[in-house]
């Protein structure tokens, strides 16, 4: 490969032939281990033999790589699915070399049929054939490849070989404009401003360098909101993409790109807003999980009373409670912090580990202080029907409809059928002394499988 770049590609003949020659051995003797070096060596020789000026005899060898290669993506197309469709397009362009245009798209076509189901693997192929179609002069091609690659390997999360997809059509764009620019309908808004602004603007790309680099996030929205007549442009939008295309790993980048559209859409003020509001609920999140993950029930009144500004919160328990119907085990811990929050931490604690406590105050504590000791009673007692129901009812009282239905649907499930008719009458009475409750939800829910 160093002789074929300082431009002396029959001089690196021999070595690479040796390459081939060598690997073909081991991989014989170890093929899970050699067979992918022996395809590269197979690929880097049919280049050679191309840039040499003997295209036909490149293609034995990139023939053997891509039967190699097609293998080793079919076991494991993470890893080989893009070697695969590099050597496809080393093929196809030995084939346009030699006017076989047909068969190299032949080969393109094959793969995208095989790889039908995985939108990364479609578009790594495209990505291939787009650019097959541009060396081929096939623009229209190309460009339809490039769009659809862009699209694919976004949704899949490449954004290394996304980067490479959109390359390509800048490419394309400052070679051939209209037919790109015709390519997106104008209810679209025409290209995205990464394709409408090409090329980085330097001074533009190094204020937004210096933006991303700002200490902190509060820093970051001052330096954002001083400098907003440079910022808010297609200009610094697309120095942003450039770069992350450039730096496809990079989460820094990821966010003042959505930052500054979000700004540019609904201003500074508002996503400013937005941004820390998210910040904190990624941080009850984190709070709440390493609560839950607290050792006893010691150290979970410790931590909750040492994080209590930022646990003992409507967003916290809402944030918790969004968790709890698909993670039911959470239940009793939405309501030990719903109680804490009214009746204080130790107390919380002591109603969970004694029933003494917990019946007594269930009979004695206000309305509001209901539905979380209903949780607390229903997540303990996970068998008996009754603290479900009273969870439901609980829940009924407090309008949080969704929440009565689920609970039912636990008390429907630890009940007996001969249990069902008194539960459903005593639902019945409740509803008719509470006229202002909807409970047709409810009850349906307790009576299903009378019903049916």
């Amino acid at each position: 490969n160093r002789l074929a770049e300082a431009g002396r590609p029959v001089e690196g003949l021999p070595p690479i032939e040796e390459a081939v020659r060598i690997y073909r051995g081991l991989a014989a003797a170890d093929p899970t281990r050699f067979q992918p070096d022996l395809a590269m060596s197979l690929n880097n020789q049919s280049n050679r033999l191309a840039e040499a000026g003997r295209p036909a005899e490149g293609l034995p060898p990139i023939e053997e790589a891509v039967r190699i290669r097609r293998g080793l993506a079919a076991a494991d197309p993470t890893r080989f699915q893009p070697d695969l469709a590099g050597s496809l397009r080393g093929w196809a362009v030995l084939l346009t070399e030699l006017g076989d245009v047909e068969v190299a798209a032949a080969l393109f076509d094959r793969a995208l049929t095989e790889h039908a189901p995985s939108r990364w693997c479609r578009g790594v192929v495209l990505l291939e054939r787009a650019r097959w179609h541009r060396g081929a002069g096939q623009i229209m091609a190309a460009i339809g490849d490039a769009i659809e690659a862009v699209a694919l390997l976004d949704t899949a999360g490449d954004r290394w070989r996304r980067g490479q997809a959109r390359q390509v059509l800048r490419s394309l764009a400052a070679e051939q404009p209209a037919p790109v620019d015709e390519s997106w309908p104008p209810a679209d808004g025409g290209p995205p401003v990464w394709l409408r602004v090409p090329h980085t603007d330097t001074a533009a790309a190094d204020l937004v360098i210096e933006w991303v680099n700002t200490k902190d996030w509060e820093e970051s929205f001052d330096f954002l909101a001083a400098h907003m007549p440079t910022l808010l442009t297609d200009v610094s939008e697309a120095a942003l993409e450039h770069l992350i295309d450039a730096n496809p790993g990079s989460t820094a980048l990821d966010l003042h790109l959505d930052i500054l559209r979000g700004t540019r859409a609904r201003g500074v003020a508002a996503v400013r807003g937005e941004f820390f509001a998210q910040l904190v609920a990624q941080g009850q999140s984190a709070r709440l999980q390493e609560w839950i993950d607290t050792p006893d029930w010691s150290a979970s009144a410790d931590y909750l009373n040492e994080h209590a500004e930022l646990l003992l919160t409507d967003q916290a328990e809402s944030l918790l409670a969004s968790l709890v119907p698909d993670q039911p085990s959470l239940l009793g811990y939405l309501g030990l912090l719903g109680l804490a929050r009214v009746i204080g931490v130790e107390d919380a604690h002591h109603v969970l580990l004694d029933r003494t406590a917990r019946d007594t105050a269930a009979a004695a504590e206000p309305p509001a202080h209901q539905l979380p000791l209903a949780r607390l009673a229903a997540s303990v007692d996970l068998g008996s029907a009754e603290p479900q129901f009273a969870y439901a009812i609980a829940a009924l009282e407090a309008g949080a409809e969704t929440e009565s239905v689920w609970a039912m649907t636990r008390c429907r499930d630890a009940c007996a059928s001969w249990e069902r008719p008194a539960l459903t009458s005593r639902l019945d009475d409740f509803a008719q002394a509470h006229p202002e409750l909807d409970i047709t939800s409810v009850r349906r829910t307790l009576t299903a499988e009378d019903d049916a």
